[in-house]
Protein backbone atom coordinates (compact mmCIF):
# COMPACT_ATOMS: atom_id res chain seq x y z
CA UNK A 1 0.00 0.00 0.00
CA UNK A 2 1.35 3.79 -0.91
CA UNK A 3 2.02 6.11 1.62
CA UNK A 4 -1.08 8.15 -0.31
CA UNK A 5 -3.32 4.91 -0.15
CA UNK A 6 -2.44 5.15 3.99
CA UNK A 7 -3.11 8.86 4.34
CA UNK A 8 -6.71 7.95 2.94
CA UNK A 9 -7.29 5.48 5.28
CA UNK A 10 -6.77 7.86 8.36
CA UNK A 11 -8.71 10.77 7.01
CA UNK A 12 -11.70 8.00 6.31
CA UNK A 13 -11.26 6.82 9.81
CA UNK A 14 -10.94 10.12 11.87
CA UNK A 15 -13.24 12.54 13.61
CA UNK A 16 -11.83 15.42 12.30
CA UNK A 17 -12.38 14.40 8.87
CA UNK A 18 -15.30 17.12 7.79
CA UNK A 19 -12.59 19.90 9.28
CA UNK A 20 -9.84 18.78 6.91
CA UNK A 21 -8.48 21.06 4.13
CA UNK A 22 -8.36 16.96 2.24
CA UNK A 23 -11.71 16.32 2.97
CA UNK A 24 -13.94 18.34 0.97
CA UNK A 25 -17.96 18.06 0.93
CA UNK A 26 -19.26 19.35 -2.65
CA UNK A 27 -22.43 20.90 -1.63
CA UNK A 28 -23.17 23.65 -4.18
CA UNK A 29 -23.10 22.70 -8.38
CA UNK A 30 -20.19 24.99 -9.10
CA UNK A 31 -18.46 22.67 -12.29
CA UNK A 32 -16.99 25.43 -14.19
CA UNK A 33 -13.87 25.25 -16.61
CA UNK A 34 -11.40 25.85 -14.04
CA UNK A 35 -12.87 23.17 -11.96
CA UNK A 36 -13.31 25.16 -8.69
CA UNK A 37 -14.43 22.44 -7.16
CA UNK A 38 -12.28 19.85 -7.81
CA UNK A 39 -8.72 20.97 -7.84
CA UNK A 40 -6.74 19.53 -5.23
CA UNK A 41 -4.94 16.05 -5.35
CA UNK A 42 -4.96 13.46 -2.46
CA UNK A 43 -8.11 14.56 -1.24
CA UNK A 44 -11.42 13.19 -0.25
CA UNK A 45 -14.88 14.97 -1.76
CA UNK A 46 -18.19 14.08 -0.72
CA UNK A 47 -21.02 14.67 -3.46
CA UNK A 48 -24.21 15.13 -1.64
CA UNK A 49 -26.07 17.08 -4.42
CA UNK A 50 -27.02 17.28 -8.13
CA UNK A 51 -23.37 18.35 -10.10
CA UNK A 52 -24.44 19.07 -13.50
CA UNK A 53 -21.54 19.31 -15.94
CA UNK A 54 -23.43 20.35 -18.23
CA UNK A 55 -21.68 19.17 -21.36
CA UNK A 56 -18.30 19.95 -20.20
CA UNK A 57 -15.32 17.47 -19.11
CA UNK A 58 -14.38 16.95 -15.17
CA UNK A 59 -10.57 15.69 -15.33
CA UNK A 60 -9.91 14.89 -11.50
CA UNK A 61 -7.16 15.74 -9.89
CA UNK A 62 -4.19 12.54 -8.62
CA UNK A 63 -5.55 10.14 -6.50
CA UNK A 64 -8.80 11.68 -4.93
CA UNK A 65 -11.76 9.79 -3.37
CA UNK A 66 -15.25 10.64 -4.75
CA UNK A 67 -17.49 9.84 -1.99
CA UNK A 68 -20.94 9.72 -2.97
CA UNK A 69 -23.49 10.71 -0.44
CA UNK A 70 -27.13 11.23 -2.32
CA UNK A 71 -25.70 13.52 -4.72
CA UNK A 72 -24.95 12.37 -8.77
CA UNK A 73 -22.91 13.53 -11.24
CA UNK A 74 -24.22 13.77 -14.54
CA UNK A 75 -24.16 15.23 -18.44
CA UNK A 76 -20.60 15.25 -19.13
CA UNK A 77 -16.97 13.01 -19.09
CA UNK A 78 -15.22 12.35 -16.08
CA UNK A 79 -11.45 11.37 -16.54
CA UNK A 80 -10.22 9.33 -13.92
CA UNK A 81 -6.74 10.08 -12.46
CA UNK A 82 -5.74 7.16 -9.71
CA UNK A 83 -9.56 7.54 -8.67
CA UNK A 84 -11.17 5.83 -6.09
CA UNK A 85 -15.23 5.74 -6.45
CA UNK A 86 -17.41 4.93 -3.10
CA UNK A 87 -20.94 4.41 -3.75
CA UNK A 88 -21.11 5.72 -7.44
CA UNK A 89 -23.86 7.81 -8.81
CA UNK A 90 -23.44 9.16 -12.22
CA UNK A 91 -26.08 9.53 -15.50
CA UNK A 92 -25.25 10.39 -18.82
CA UNK A 93 -21.56 10.39 -18.17
CA UNK A 94 -18.65 9.17 -20.27
CA UNK A 95 -15.75 7.88 -18.70
CA UNK A 96 -12.03 7.83 -19.27
CA UNK A 97 -8.83 7.43 -17.22
CA UNK A 98 -7.65 5.23 -14.56
CA UNK A 99 -9.05 3.89 -11.27
CA UNK A 100 -8.68 1.72 -8.30
CA UNK A 101 -12.40 0.09 -8.12
CA UNK A 102 -12.15 -3.68 -9.59
CA UNK A 103 -15.66 -4.26 -9.75
CA UNK A 104 -18.42 -1.87 -11.34
CA UNK A 105 -22.32 -2.16 -11.50
CA UNK A 106 -23.89 -0.89 -14.42
CA UNK A 107 -26.24 1.15 -12.95
CA UNK A 108 -24.13 3.09 -10.69
CA UNK A 109 -22.62 4.36 -13.45
CA UNK A 110 -25.71 5.47 -15.56
CA UNK A 111 -26.94 1.99 -17.04
CA UNK A 112 -31.05 2.16 -17.07
CA UNK A 113 -32.74 -0.75 -17.04
CA UNK A 114 -35.85 -0.80 -20.03
CA UNK A 115 -35.08 2.28 -20.56
CA UNK A 116 -33.90 3.65 -24.38
CA UNK A 117 -30.43 4.53 -23.62
CA UNK A 118 -28.29 2.39 -25.58
CA UNK A 119 -26.41 0.95 -22.37
CA UNK A 120 -23.41 -0.58 -24.54
CA UNK A 121 -21.88 2.94 -24.13
CA UNK A 122 -21.40 2.86 -20.33
CA UNK A 123 -20.77 -1.49 -20.51
CA UNK A 124 -17.83 -0.90 -23.03
CA UNK A 125 -16.63 2.40 -21.37
CA UNK A 126 -16.50 0.84 -18.01
CA UNK A 127 -14.39 -2.11 -19.51
CA UNK A 128 -12.06 0.38 -21.39
CA UNK A 129 -10.87 2.07 -17.69
CA UNK A 130 -7.43 1.00 -16.99
CA UNK A 131 -6.39 -0.04 -13.87
CA UNK A 132 -4.36 2.84 -11.10
CA UNK A 133 -2.05 -0.12 -9.92
CA UNK A 134 -1.16 -1.84 -13.04
CA UNK A 135 -1.36 0.31 -16.07
CA UNK A 136 -1.60 -1.96 -18.79
CA UNK A 137 -3.91 -3.92 -16.79
CA UNK A 138 -7.75 -3.57 -17.01
CA UNK A 139 -9.15 -6.82 -15.09
CA UNK A 140 -12.11 -6.29 -13.59
CA UNK A 141 -15.46 -7.41 -12.69
CA UNK A 142 -18.78 -5.64 -14.57
CA UNK A 143 -21.74 -6.82 -13.09
CA UNK A 144 -25.82 -6.42 -14.81
CA UNK A 145 -28.07 -6.43 -12.20
CA UNK A 146 -31.93 -7.45 -12.64
CA UNK A 147 -33.51 -5.79 -15.46
CA UNK A 148 -33.70 -5.35 -19.32
CA UNK A 149 -30.53 -3.31 -20.56
CA UNK A 150 -30.90 -2.65 -24.25
CA UNK A 151 -27.76 -2.29 -26.37
CA UNK A 152 -27.02 -1.34 -30.10
CA UNK A 153 -23.54 -1.82 -30.38
CA UNK A 154 -21.42 -5.10 -29.54
CA UNK A 155 -20.30 -5.21 -25.86
CA UNK A 156 -16.20 -5.69 -27.03
CA UNK A 157 -14.17 -7.52 -24.13
CA UNK A 158 -10.68 -6.55 -25.19
CA UNK A 159 -7.19 -8.21 -25.31
CA UNK A 160 -7.11 -9.96 -21.52
CA UNK A 161 -4.52 -12.64 -21.63
CA UNK A 162 -3.04 -11.22 -18.12
CA UNK A 163 -6.18 -9.20 -17.19
CA UNK A 164 -9.91 -11.03 -17.61
CA UNK A 165 -13.01 -9.40 -17.57
CA UNK A 166 -15.82 -10.77 -15.89
CA UNK A 167 -19.06 -9.77 -17.28
CA UNK A 168 -21.53 -11.12 -14.67
CA UNK A 169 -25.26 -11.11 -13.83
CA UNK A 170 -28.33 -12.55 -11.85
CA UNK A 171 -28.99 -15.25 -13.84
CA UNK A 172 -32.14 -15.28 -16.44
CA UNK A 173 -33.03 -11.57 -14.21
CA UNK A 174 -30.16 -10.07 -15.82
CA UNK A 175 -30.38 -9.49 -19.62
CA UNK A 176 -28.84 -7.65 -22.41
CA UNK A 177 -31.18 -7.46 -25.13
CA UNK A 178 -29.62 -6.42 -28.60
CA UNK A 179 -31.80 -4.02 -30.88
CA UNK A 180 -30.40 -4.00 -33.69
CA UNK A 181 -30.12 -6.79 -36.33
CA UNK A 182 -27.40 -8.51 -38.22
CA UNK A 183 -25.11 -7.36 -35.53
CA UNK A 184 -23.18 -8.77 -32.31
CA UNK A 185 -23.60 -8.88 -28.49
CA UNK A 186 -20.62 -9.54 -27.25
CA UNK A 187 -17.02 -9.45 -29.16
CA UNK A 188 -14.18 -11.34 -27.33
CA UNK A 189 -11.05 -11.22 -27.60
CA UNK A 190 -8.87 -13.73 -25.54
CA UNK A 191 -9.30 -14.48 -21.98
CA UNK A 192 -12.48 -13.57 -20.29
CA UNK A 193 -15.09 -14.96 -18.26
CA UNK A 194 -18.93 -14.43 -18.97
CA UNK A 195 -21.88 -15.89 -16.34
CA UNK A 196 -25.21 -15.89 -14.97
CA UNK A 197 -26.60 -13.76 -18.04
CA UNK A 198 -29.78 -13.69 -20.58
CA UNK A 199 -28.48 -12.69 -24.21
CA UNK A 200 -31.56 -11.64 -26.28
CA UNK A 201 -32.19 -10.17 -30.02
CA UNK A 202 -35.29 -8.00 -29.82
CA UNK A 203 -36.16 -9.17 -33.38
CA UNK A 204 -35.28 -13.37 -33.99
CA UNK A 205 -32.42 -13.17 -36.22
CA UNK A 206 -32.75 -14.54 -39.95
CA UNK A 207 -29.99 -17.27 -41.75
CA UNK A 208 -28.97 -14.40 -43.78
CA UNK A 209 -27.95 -12.01 -41.06
CA UNK A 210 -24.23 -13.40 -40.76
CA UNK A 211 -23.16 -10.65 -38.03
CA UNK A 212 -25.76 -12.22 -35.53
CA UNK A 213 -23.64 -14.42 -33.68
CA UNK A 214 -24.52 -13.50 -29.97
CA UNK A 215 -20.70 -14.19 -28.99
CA UNK A 216 -18.15 -13.88 -31.46
CA UNK A 217 -14.60 -14.32 -31.02
CA UNK A 218 -11.18 -13.64 -32.50
CA UNK A 219 -8.98 -16.09 -30.27
CA UNK A 220 -10.90 -17.13 -26.75
CA UNK A 221 -8.21 -18.60 -25.01
CA UNK A 222 -8.91 -20.14 -21.34
CA UNK A 223 -12.63 -18.37 -21.55
CA UNK A 224 -15.24 -19.51 -19.68
CA UNK A 225 -19.09 -19.67 -20.72
CA UNK A 226 -21.06 -20.24 -17.71
CA UNK A 227 -24.78 -20.14 -16.60
CA UNK A 228 -26.30 -18.36 -19.70
CA UNK A 229 -29.44 -17.86 -21.62
CA UNK A 230 -28.83 -17.16 -25.50
CA UNK A 231 -32.28 -16.56 -27.50
CA UNK A 232 -32.85 -15.26 -30.91
CA UNK A 233 -29.30 -15.43 -32.74
CA UNK A 234 -28.48 -16.34 -35.98
CA UNK A 235 -25.80 -18.79 -33.67
CA UNK A 236 -24.69 -18.58 -29.97
CA UNK A 237 -21.11 -19.02 -30.56
CA UNK A 238 -18.90 -18.21 -33.48
CA UNK A 239 -16.72 -16.17 -35.24
CA UNK A 240 -15.74 -12.62 -36.29
CA UNK A 241 -15.45 -12.80 -39.56
CA UNK A 242 -10.99 -11.70 -41.23
CA UNK A 243 -13.09 -8.47 -43.13
CA UNK A 244 -13.27 -7.33 -39.77
CA UNK A 245 -10.60 -7.53 -37.88
CA UNK A 246 -9.02 -6.35 -40.67
CA UNK A 247 -10.97 -2.94 -39.84
CA UNK A 248 -9.71 -2.51 -36.45
CA UNK A 249 -10.91 -5.23 -34.33
CA UNK A 250 -8.15 -6.39 -34.22
CA UNK A 251 -6.15 -5.98 -30.97
CA UNK A 252 -4.26 -8.84 -30.76
CA UNK A 253 -2.69 -8.34 -33.66
CA UNK A 254 -3.04 -12.15 -35.25
CA UNK A 255 -5.75 -13.23 -37.38
CA UNK A 256 -8.04 -15.62 -35.81
CA UNK A 257 -10.66 -17.67 -35.42
CA UNK A 258 -10.32 -20.43 -32.58
CA UNK A 259 -11.77 -21.05 -28.91
CA UNK A 260 -8.58 -22.52 -26.91
CA UNK A 261 -9.04 -24.31 -24.15
CA UNK A 262 -12.33 -23.11 -23.12
CA UNK A 263 -15.72 -23.82 -21.03
CA UNK A 264 -19.10 -23.75 -21.78
CA UNK A 265 -21.18 -24.63 -18.57
CA UNK A 266 -25.05 -24.74 -18.67
CA UNK A 267 -25.73 -23.11 -21.75
CA UNK A 268 -28.97 -22.70 -23.01
CA UNK A 269 -29.71 -21.81 -26.51
CA UNK A 270 -33.65 -21.10 -28.25
CA UNK A 271 -34.87 -19.75 -31.25
CA UNK A 272 -31.43 -19.54 -33.40
CA UNK A 273 -31.43 -20.13 -37.42
CA UNK A 274 -28.46 -21.39 -37.99
CA UNK A 275 -26.27 -23.14 -35.89
CA UNK A 276 -26.52 -22.89 -32.41
CA UNK A 277 -22.49 -23.62 -32.53
CA UNK A 278 -20.87 -22.36 -35.83
CA UNK A 279 -17.67 -23.36 -35.58
CA UNK A 280 -16.55 -22.88 -39.42
CA UNK A 281 -14.09 -21.37 -40.27
CA UNK A 282 -12.94 -18.87 -43.39
CA UNK A 283 -9.31 -19.97 -43.56
CA UNK A 284 -7.45 -23.44 -42.07
CA UNK A 285 -7.01 -23.19 -38.00
CA UNK A 286 -8.18 -25.61 -35.16
CA UNK A 287 -10.11 -25.38 -31.91
CA UNK A 288 -8.06 -26.91 -29.36
CA UNK A 289 -9.19 -29.01 -26.15
CA UNK A 290 -12.36 -27.08 -24.72
CA UNK A 291 -15.05 -28.57 -22.82
CA UNK A 292 -18.58 -28.35 -22.83
CA UNK A 293 -20.62 -29.36 -19.79
CA UNK A 294 -24.96 -29.22 -19.65
CA UNK A 295 -25.71 -27.85 -22.49
CA UNK A 296 -29.31 -27.74 -24.04
CA UNK A 297 -30.30 -26.64 -27.80
CA UNK A 298 -33.84 -26.08 -28.79
CA UNK A 299 -34.67 -24.30 -31.99
CA UNK A 300 -38.44 -22.88 -30.46
CA UNK A 301 -38.10 -20.50 -27.56
CA UNK A 302 -37.52 -20.97 -24.15
CA UNK A 303 -41.13 -20.30 -23.02
CA UNK A 304 -42.65 -23.00 -24.95
CA UNK A 305 -45.07 -20.02 -27.03
CA UNK A 306 -43.27 -21.36 -30.89
CA UNK A 307 -43.57 -24.64 -31.44
CA UNK A 308 -42.41 -24.42 -35.13
CA UNK A 309 -38.97 -22.31 -36.02
CA UNK A 310 -36.61 -24.24 -38.16
CA UNK A 311 -32.86 -24.13 -37.65
CA UNK A 312 -30.14 -25.21 -39.67
CA UNK A 313 -28.71 -27.76 -36.98
CA UNK A 314 -27.63 -27.81 -33.49
CA UNK A 315 -23.33 -27.79 -33.85
CA UNK A 316 -21.02 -27.48 -36.79
CA UNK A 317 -17.75 -28.18 -36.65
CA UNK A 318 -14.54 -27.31 -38.20
CA UNK A 319 -11.12 -28.92 -37.16
CA UNK A 320 -12.97 -29.19 -33.72
CA UNK A 321 -11.73 -30.55 -30.41
CA UNK A 322 -14.33 -31.14 -27.85
CA UNK A 323 -15.49 -33.06 -25.08
CA UNK A 324 -19.24 -32.73 -24.57
CA UNK A 325 -20.50 -34.43 -21.24
CA UNK A 326 -24.14 -33.75 -21.75
CA UNK A 327 -25.49 -32.84 -24.90
CA UNK A 328 -29.33 -32.06 -25.07
CA UNK A 329 -30.94 -31.18 -28.76
CA UNK A 330 -34.90 -30.19 -29.09
CA UNK A 331 -36.83 -28.30 -31.39
CA UNK A 332 -39.15 -28.82 -34.29
CA UNK A 333 -37.04 -28.62 -37.48
CA UNK A 334 -33.78 -28.63 -38.40
CA UNK A 335 -32.83 -28.53 -42.45
CA UNK A 336 -29.15 -29.73 -42.19
CA UNK A 337 -27.45 -32.29 -40.00
CA UNK A 338 -27.51 -32.11 -36.72
CA UNK A 339 -23.92 -32.30 -35.72
CA UNK A 340 -21.88 -31.79 -38.83
CA UNK A 341 -18.06 -32.20 -38.61
CA UNK A 342 -15.24 -31.70 -40.69
CA UNK A 343 -11.80 -30.99 -41.07
CA UNK A 344 -10.22 -33.34 -38.91
CA UNK A 345 -12.47 -32.40 -36.26
CA UNK A 346 -12.36 -34.32 -33.10
CA UNK A 347 -15.46 -34.75 -30.65
CA UNK A 348 -16.55 -36.64 -28.16
CA UNK A 349 -19.94 -36.90 -26.44
CA UNK A 350 -20.75 -38.73 -22.87
CA UNK A 351 -24.11 -38.40 -23.48
CA UNK A 352 -26.22 -37.17 -26.10
CA UNK A 353 -30.02 -36.68 -26.05
CA UNK A 354 -32.43 -35.91 -28.56
CA UNK A 355 -36.10 -35.00 -28.88
CA UNK A 356 -39.61 -33.54 -30.23
CA UNK A 357 -37.93 -32.99 -33.65
CA UNK A 358 -40.43 -33.55 -37.10
CA UNK A 359 -38.30 -33.87 -39.57
CA UNK A 360 -35.35 -36.05 -38.17
CA UNK A 361 -32.30 -35.19 -40.03
CA UNK A 362 -28.80 -37.01 -40.28
CA UNK A 363 -28.08 -36.89 -36.67
CA UNK A 364 -24.32 -36.91 -37.62
CA UNK A 365 -21.97 -36.25 -40.26
CA UNK A 366 -18.69 -36.46 -40.27
CA UNK A 367 -15.94 -35.23 -43.55
CA UNK A 368 -12.33 -35.07 -43.97
CA UNK A 369 -10.99 -37.45 -41.38
CA UNK A 370 -13.22 -36.19 -38.65
CA UNK A 371 -13.67 -38.21 -35.55
CA UNK A 372 -16.97 -38.68 -33.12
CA UNK A 373 -17.34 -40.69 -30.71
CA UNK A 374 -20.66 -40.85 -28.55
CA UNK A 375 -20.78 -42.93 -25.45
CA UNK A 376 -24.55 -43.17 -25.09
CA UNK A 377 -27.45 -41.83 -27.54
CA UNK A 378 -30.93 -41.65 -26.79
CA UNK A 379 -34.25 -40.34 -29.03
CA UNK A 380 -37.43 -39.37 -27.98
CA UNK A 381 -40.62 -38.38 -29.45
CA UNK A 382 -39.02 -37.31 -32.65
CA UNK A 383 -40.04 -38.49 -36.42
CA UNK A 384 -38.31 -40.30 -38.95
CA UNK A 385 -39.96 -39.14 -42.42
CA UNK A 386 -37.79 -39.99 -45.04
CA UNK A 387 -37.99 -43.27 -46.64
CA UNK A 388 -34.22 -45.34 -46.35
CA UNK A 389 -33.15 -42.62 -43.19
CA UNK A 390 -29.60 -42.21 -42.96
CA UNK A 391 -29.11 -41.51 -39.39
CA UNK A 392 -25.02 -41.47 -39.62
CA UNK A 393 -23.01 -40.38 -42.50
CA UNK A 394 -19.48 -40.77 -43.09
CA UNK A 395 -17.27 -39.61 -46.16
CA UNK A 396 -13.26 -38.79 -46.72
CA UNK A 397 -12.21 -41.41 -44.01
CA UNK A 398 -13.93 -39.37 -41.24
CA UNK A 399 -14.88 -42.39 -38.24
CA UNK A 400 -18.08 -42.40 -36.22
CA UNK A 401 -17.96 -44.39 -33.01
CA UNK A 402 -21.21 -45.09 -30.62
CA UNK A 403 -21.35 -46.99 -27.60
CA UNK A 404 -25.35 -47.22 -26.59
CA UNK A 405 -27.72 -45.69 -28.95
CA UNK A 406 -31.56 -46.10 -27.71
CA UNK A 407 -34.77 -45.38 -30.37
CA UNK A 408 -38.09 -45.23 -27.81
CA UNK A 409 -41.09 -46.70 -29.00
CA UNK A 410 -42.99 -42.86 -28.88
CA UNK A 411 -41.16 -41.90 -32.09
CA UNK A 412 -42.85 -41.98 -35.44
CA UNK A 413 -41.87 -43.40 -38.42
CA UNK A 414 -43.92 -43.66 -41.69
CA UNK A 415 -44.10 -47.06 -43.32
CA UNK A 416 -40.74 -47.54 -45.40
CA UNK A 417 -38.41 -45.60 -43.14
CA UNK A 418 -35.45 -47.60 -42.37
CA UNK A 419 -32.96 -46.62 -40.02
CA UNK A 420 -29.59 -46.71 -41.82
CA UNK A 421 -25.57 -45.88 -41.49
CA UNK A 422 -23.77 -44.96 -44.76
CA UNK A 423 -20.09 -44.69 -45.84
CA UNK A 424 -18.14 -43.32 -48.37
CA UNK A 425 -15.22 -44.08 -47.68
CA UNK A 426 -12.54 -46.13 -48.23
CA UNK A 427 -11.87 -47.34 -44.46
CA UNK A 428 -15.00 -50.10 -43.85
CA UNK A 429 -15.05 -49.94 -40.44
CA UNK A 430 -15.41 -46.23 -40.51
CA UNK A 431 -19.20 -46.04 -38.45
CA UNK A 432 -19.28 -49.00 -35.11
CA UNK A 433 -22.03 -49.07 -33.16
CA UNK A 434 -20.92 -51.05 -30.28
CA UNK A 435 -24.33 -51.90 -28.36
CA UNK A 436 -28.01 -52.23 -29.77
CA UNK A 437 -29.99 -49.32 -32.24
CA UNK A 438 -33.37 -49.45 -31.84
CA UNK A 439 -33.95 -51.32 -28.46
CA UNK A 440 -36.81 -49.59 -27.97
CA UNK A 441 -38.34 -49.12 -31.14
CA UNK A 442 -38.55 -52.56 -33.04
CA UNK A 443 -39.92 -51.33 -36.05
CA UNK A 444 -36.66 -49.05 -36.73
CA UNK A 445 -33.86 -51.60 -37.98
CA UNK A 446 -30.19 -50.60 -38.65
CA UNK A 447 -28.70 -51.51 -41.74
CA UNK A 448 -25.27 -50.08 -43.46
CA UNK A 449 -24.50 -49.22 -47.24
CA UNK A 450 -21.13 -48.12 -48.71
CA UNK A 451 -21.33 -45.68 -51.78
Amino acid sequence: MCIRDRLFLVILSADFCKASDKCLRIEENRIASKQVCFSSSDTIYTIDKVIDLDGRILKLPDNCVLRFDGGVILNGTVIFNNTRIQDPCFRNVRFEGNIKNETFNISDYGAIAGSDMDCSVVINDLIKLQSSSIPSRSAKTIVIPNGTFYIDNPIVLWAGWEAPVTLQGNGNTSTLCQRRDNVNIIRLYENHYIKNLKLIYKNRQILENSGSVAIACQRSIFSLFENLTICKAKSAFGYIPLNDQKKGWNPTRIKDQCYVSCNFRNIRIYEFSGYAFDFSKEFPQGDSGSAFDNVYINSNDWLGRTTDNKSLGAIKGDNTVASMTQLNIEGSHYSSNLIDLSGMSRVSIQSLHIEGIKNMPIIIKNSIQSLANISMMDIQFCNFTVDNYVAFLSEDDALITIGNFCVRNDCKKNSNAILMTKRKTTNSHNITIEYSIAVSYTHLRAHETSA
